[in-house]
């Protein structure tokens, strides 16, 4: 297998390799060299390495793709640097993120919820800045719904641009002929330490490289020019987030970078959990909940006092009840992907068609769309009178739901606070490096093939077949455990930070 654990555990090695002996933020901007995790849509870009393909003629497009990026920026002014200027130092400014047009006017923050309003609240200055994650630059007029949260520019000044790109063209030059770190690797292939190095120099100077080179620059100079006493964003291990790190400690020696943890965190984690120290790390991080400060204590190399639970605007309170009747519907919940709505509708339709008294449904992600859908899959438009595609909301779904299909979606912790079954869609042997629950959860399942959905339902709706304490002690357990994954909100981290600055300064 092409990219096998010990392939990976390879590549992971040879790109630690290279980053350990320099850290400046154009290298610190290539994905390549520290893979997120273990999933296959992770993998994915690294797949012209781990099939052995001719590197040159595959990834030499990127190289273009970056210039042409930069040749993009004619004409572009930098308006958030502008707006900053208009700010006094904040208490806290919240770095979020921009998805769609439509959350201008409404303020929404899919990440932080109301947690800057609950800051204000409490007293504490607040500055919010958005990232444009909208795919397309905004007119001034879209940006006057949101006045005073300055959005970033999708581009930099063609200057800023040119200059970014040709300082990744030398970096590439120096990973190529560079000979620190060699001798750590001496045991590894010459072939694959050399065919590696040209990878990485390659991917440094593509479009994903140069986009995190310039979210991170952007930031950084809008906390330059603003000064918060605290910073928090959004933290998942990407290599903007490195390279923020790294600027604002370098920069703006008076500002806490505050590390939010905010989304599920999956077996085969790679870079949320590593700390590479010369200030590429965040001060603090803070998570989404108790589950997933265990794992990060577990895992990483950061501290006990370094990670704290601030709490999430998923939140789902435990049920009560200790009853499911398994009466109810498969629901089956897909990631963004038109690739794993796929997976998830097949299973759906197999078991609509072996299962005619069941209901199926397939709740599609808010960035896919069901016209999107059905084009890529035109199957579904001949699916059984027992399966649709839900247009009610995730509420009402979970109630009338009995089982629950799933693979990467969060969907699945509000499942199990909601007394339904998780059943896993093993699809590719994955599991074990992309199920975010638990594997001991005795309440939920991890299933290859259809036919044991089938038998799953079959022993669900025949009580006899679990002893009624056992079924529910598992229940309950697994409830728990989705309830504890997203908690409420708790400010108390922030204000511990804010706090201990005060501290320093007055030393």
């Amino acid at each position: 297998m092409l990219n096998s654990q010990s392939a990976v555990a390879l590549f992971d090695r040879l790109g630690r390799n290279i980053l350990a002996h320099r850290r400046e933020p154009e290298r610190l901007a290539n994905q390549a060299l520290l893979i997120q995790n273990n999933s296959r849509k992770s993998l994915d870009l690294y797949s012209a390495w781990f099939a052995r393909k001719p590197l040159v003629p595959v990834l030499l497009g990127s190289i273009f793709s970056g210039l042409a990026v930069s040749l993009q920026s004619i004409g572009v002014r930098n308006r958030t640097a502008k707006k900053a200027k208009q700010q006094i130092r904040p208490d806290i400014l919240f770095i979020g993120h921009l998805t769609n047009a439509e959350h201008l006017s409404s303020r929404y923050d899919m990440y932080y919820g109301d947690l800057p309003e609950l800051c204000a609240g409490e007293g504490l200055s607040v500055q919010r800045l958005w990232i444009n994650q909208t795919r397309k630059e905004l007119t001034a007029d879209e940006c006057k719904n949101a006045p005073d949260i300055p959005i970033l520019s999708r581009r930099m000044p063609m200057a800023d641009e040119l200059g970014m790109f040709f300082r990744l063209c030398w970096d590439a030059i120096r990973i190529l002929r560079g000979q620190e770190g060699r001798q750590d690797v001496q045991d590894c292939p010459a072939s694959e330490v050399r065919r590696h190095r040209w990878f990485i120099a390659l991917t440094h100077m593509g479009h994903r490289t140069m986009g995190a080179l310039r979210i991170a620059n952007q930031v950084a100079n809008f906390i330059r020019q603003t000064r918060p006493r605290v910073v928090l964003f959004t933290y998942e291990g990407q290599s903007w987030e490195r390279v923020l790190c790294k600027l604002v400690h370098d920069q703006v020696k008076d500002t806490s970078m505050i590390g939010y943890q905010h989304s599920v965190l999956t077996p085969g984690l790679r870079n949320i959990n590593v700390r590479l120290g010369a200030g590429c790390d965040p001060d603090h991080i803070v998570t989404a909940g108790k589950v997933t400060r265990a794992v990060l204590l577990e895992q990483s190399n950061f501290r006990a006092n370094e990670i704290h639970i601030l709490g999430s605007p998923k939140a789902i309170t435990a049920k009560k009840s200790e009853t499911q009747s398994f009466s109810g519907t498969v629901l089956g919940v897909p990631e963004g992907q038109l690739s794993e709505v796929r997976i998830i509708s097949e299973w759906l339709l197999a078991g609509a068609r072996a299962n005619g008294d069941i209901e199926f449904v397939l709740r599609l992600h808010p960035l896919t769309s069901k016209a999107d859908v059905l084009r890529y899959y035109p199957e579904l438009n001949s699916a059984p009178e027992n399966f649709c595609i839900s247009d009610a909301t995730l509420q009402e779904d979970l109630e009338t739901a009995s089982w629950l299909l799933y693979r990467g979606s969060s969907i699945v912790l509000n499942a199990l606070v909601k007394h339904v079954r998780p059943i896993y869609v093993d699809a590719d042997n994955s599991h074990e490096s992309t199920n975010i629950v638990d594997p001991s959860l005795e309440w939920c399942r991890v299933f290859q093939n259809t036919e044991q959905l089938t038998a799953q339902i079959i022993l669900d709706r025949d009580n006899r077949t679990m002893a009624r304490h056992t079924r529910v002690d598992a229940m309950v357990k697994a409830s728990k455990y989705g309830a504890d994954y997203f908690v409420p909100f708790d400010l108390s981290p922030i204000f511990r930070v804010l706090k201990s600055q005060s501290v320093n300064q007055k030393v």
